[in-house]
């Protein structure tokens, strides 16, 4: 009785408490130019998160001093069950410039074939999404490749840029830096392998959705690399 009782508290805080905790870590990584970044990804909402949960990340990057630019690195939905531009509309409070990359559930790797209305819902709320392209803001470049599951991460086109130019890297899978040329990117930022939510001992390392086999951390091989 006792033992159903455990599993029945661990249910419920691993299904309806940690998930909507959230959790602020800060790390500071050795680049070649001085920037503050939000991170954010794999939101799914509608699998782990309401809408509302939008509104409580939002709070809580505008109460961040000083950000440069968020970044969100994809896998934002998940099986959706209402109009995304409402969905997403708490977004349309960020203070700060935002960008977003999909991920492969926003790529039907699984999913519903939903590209065309969540960058429509994205673009709405003010959050730029660009596809396999770049902009460059304030000192820096950054660049989006889209999903490595997908197929279509175009690493190529870091080719087209300089050490000087400050290049940021975002991309949902990690993976994708394996199929890099090049030193070039100062910082690639990921998501998809969903940091420590997970964690079990001898087993994480079977599950874990990428080559890298990487949890929270940075990774440094030629190049500098931060992965949640």
């Amino acid at each position: 009785l006792m033992f159903l009782a455990l599993l029945s508290v661990i249910y419920t805080y691993a299904r309806f408490i940690e998930p909507n905790m959230i959790i602020k870590r800060e790390t500071t990584i050795q680049t070649w130019f001085k920037s503050k970044i939000v991170l954010v990804s794999d939101i799914h909402i509608w699998v782990f998160h309401k809408p509302r949960f939008l509104e409580k990340i939002t709070s809580k990057i505008n109460n961040i001093l000083w950000v440069d630019y968020v970044l969100m690195a994809g896998d934002l939905t998940y099986y959706p069950k209402e109009d995304l531009k409402k969905v997403f509309s708490p977004l349309k409070k960020l203070k700060y410039k935002s960008f977003a990359v999909l991920g492969n559930h926003d790529e039907e790797m699984p999913g519903p074939p939903i590209q065309k209305a969540l960058k429509e819902a994205l673009e709405v709320n003010n959050i730029t999404y660009l596809e396999n392209d770049y902009v460059k803001y304030n000192w820096t470049y950054i660049l989006w490749l889209w999903d490595d599951w997908a197929g279509k991460d175009r690493v190529e086109l870091i080719d087209n840029f300089k050490k000087e130019d400050n290049l940021i890297v975002i991309s949902h899978n990690p993976d994708t830096v394996l199929d890099y040329k090049g030193n070039i990117a100062d910082l690639t930022v990921s998501g998809h392998t969903h940091g420590w939510q997970i964690r079990i001992p001898f087993i994480y390392k079977k599950v874990i959705p990428s080559r890298l086999v990487m949890t929270w951390t940075w990774y440094a091989f030629d190049r500098w690399f931060y992965e949640i």
